[in-house]
């Protein structure tokens, strides 16, 4: 699934509550990108509790619509969750997601219980690139490949330029396996 085409993996967006609680050790937007995997990969990649999912109830419906820039009943379909699931997927501003997508998994851990300034503070922080994230030992090719479809996702989602933001992670990808 994972060497599929984008258009496909975005057909794949039927996943529940239950699948939220194995993906906190990602970024909150890769959170989004990760319903669009089927379970059983998910579940090999991330494992964490539904707590800390609930402690980032912290932003209005309407900064929801405003990140992902479709009517609300379209952020509903896309997520497959009832709203009050959506608004626990948003915790911080548009501008902060993105940085965020470049982010190592242990720092973007540690912020989610900090004040909103705090995290404002950390996110200019400089560490490492998004394939880091997965804590998995599967193969580098893999963990290559997820880091392209997780940017295009989360990009195209976000409406941003995809394909530069993704070659970068990719180049880092590559130089950080050499």
């Amino acid at each position: 699934m994972l060497e599929q085409p984008i258009l496909t993996v975005r057909t794949m967006i039927k996943q529940s509550i239950s699948t939220v609680r194995t993906m906190i050790k990602q970024p909150i937007s890769t959170v989004r990108t990760m319903l669009e995997q089927p379970i059983l990969t998910v579940r090999t990649m991330i494992k964490q509790s539904i707590s800390t999912v609930r402690t980032m109830i912290k932003q209005p419906i309407s900064t929801v619509r405003t990140m992902i820039k479709q009517p609300i009943s379209t952020v509903r379909t896309m997520i497959k969750q009832p709203i009050s699931t959506v608004r626990t997927m948003i915790e911080q501003p548009i501008s902060t997601v993105h940085s965020m997508i470049e982010k190592s998994i242990s720092t973007l851990h540690s912020m989610i219980e900090q004040p909103i300034s705090t995290v404002h503070s950390m996110i200019e922080k400089s560490i490492s690139p998004v394939h880091s994230m997965i804590k998995q030992p599967i193969s580098t090719y893999l963990i290559r490949d997820l880091s392209k479809h997780f940017c295009a996702v989360v990009l195209s989602v976000l409406q941003t330029d995809a394909n530069n933001k993704c070659t970068r992670i990719l180049i880092d990808s590559t130089e950080s396996n050499h």
